[in-house]
């Protein structure tokens, strides 16, 4: 795979068995692991020929950069839509930090095999992402980075915007770590794992209301 990202088909007809195919792996995410997933039961589910798929892919794992890139396309349009919003210029950030990790972990639990796929697949290939596909991911972050960082008034934390960078980090690794791969040592339940994480959130930012108004840093 060219390190500019995946190279997309031209002529209507292979576009819309490359669509196929990708939805028919994606729906089998929700039940099975990539690894339990054969090329055959892809192009059965994508009502196409083996032929067909190894005349787009030299392997199945060709097939995720190209659903890294359906996601992130489809997740940086939902993204900017909800930040954009005018609702949340009253909303404070104790609120909008319950929403970012309830979204997230939400999304996690509900599309499970498609995202641990994916982030398998984003850590353990040692070779340098393709630039379109790092473009969109820091997009993503910047959008809800800034989002939070529209309440940094509210925010203790001596540096408000790092803080927000590395507190999403951290509360988007430990989500990642509890939800998607749910590590044999977890003795605790998902709802307790957002909770806390939530509350760690909130308290590295130094966010100390809790009724989710606007409620502005007094100067010093």
């Amino acid at each position: 795979m060219s390190s500019n990202g995946p190279k997309r088909p031209q002529q209507a007809r292979s576009k819309a068995t490359l669509e196929r195919l990708l939805s028919a792996t994606e729906a089998m995410l929700k039940n099975k692991t990539f690894s339990e997933i054969t090329v055959a039961d892809i192009v059965d589910a994508a009502a196409t020929s083996t032929g067909a798929f190894y005349k787009r892919f030299s392997s199945k794992a060709e097939l995720l950069p190209y659903l890294i890139e359906k996601r992130q396309e489809r997740h940086l349009a939902e993204i900017e839509a909800f930040v954009a919003d005018p609702h949340w210029h009253d909303v404070g950030l104790t609120d909008r930090v319950n929403t970012f990790t309830k979204i997230l972990s939400e999304s996690y639990i509900q599309n499970r095999g498609p995202i641990r796929a994916l982030v398998s697949r984003q850590f353990s290939d040692r070779s340098e992402l393709p630039p379109e596909e790092i473009r969109k991911a820091r997009a993503i972050v910047d959008l809800i980075a800034g989002w939070l960082i529209e309440c940094s008034d509210e925010i203790q934390h001596p540096s408000p915007i790092d803080a927000v960078k590395v507190g999403m980090f951290m509360a988007v690794t430990a989500l990642q770590s509890g939800l998607l791969f749910q590590p044999v040592s977890k003795r605790f339940s998902n709802k307790l794992l957002v909770t806390e994480v939530t509350t760690a959130l909130l308290a590295y930012l130094g966010v100390g209301d809790d009724r989710g108004k606007r409620t502005p840093r007094r100067p010093q």
